[in-house]
């Protein structure tokens, strides 16, 4: 199926629709489109080692007989704690994982910190809307009014 065509992410969808069923007792997982997330909550530091190894272990054994490969590249790992509770961290290296530890990532659009703040996808949007900001005003003397308007319906809000 070619990258971008109209039934290339309904086939997918239909593939994979069975990927969350081995690992739904351990882990919550969240699938939007080709991302997929696994959500895993645990207060006891052993017992998120070992859910986490499970988890990779579980989503790899699915992956070999479907033809499919986990891209370490793309695949992180990152612990949630708010900024008053205290954190025994996970290092995923320590249980033989290849994917990388992160403390932000871009999820559907939003910036989430495993400090639970608000700070770099605020400072994200800060930055897009000041770029978009300057574009709107250099096509102010070349482009209408009402086409200013729909560049920025469009790019904006």
């Amino acid at each position: 199926m070619p990258q971008g065509s109209v039934l290339g992410p309904l086939l997918f969808l239909l593939y994979i629709h069975d990927l969350p069923q081995p690992v739904k007792d351990i882990a919550v997982p969240v699938l939007f489109a080709d991302d997929t997330s696994f959500l895993i909550a645990n207060s006891n530091s052993g017992n998120k080692n070992k859910d986490l190894r499970l988890v990779l272990d579980t989503t790899q054994k699915w992956f070999k007989p479907n033809i499919l490969l986990l891209n370490y590249d793309k695949t992180t790992f990152m612990q949630f704690s708010s900024n008053t509770s205290c954190k025994s961290p996970v290092n995923p290296q320590s249980i033989g994982c290849k994917i990388n530890f992160t403390n932000s990532t871009k999820f559907l659009g939003i910036m989430i910190e495993s400090s639970l703040t608000w700070r770099k996808h605020i400072d994200y949007t800060n930055c897009k809307l000041h770029s978009l900001g300057y574009i709107l005003r250099s096509l102010r003397p070349v482009l209408s009014l009402q086409i200013i308007k729909q560049v920025y319906t469009s790019y904006v809000h």
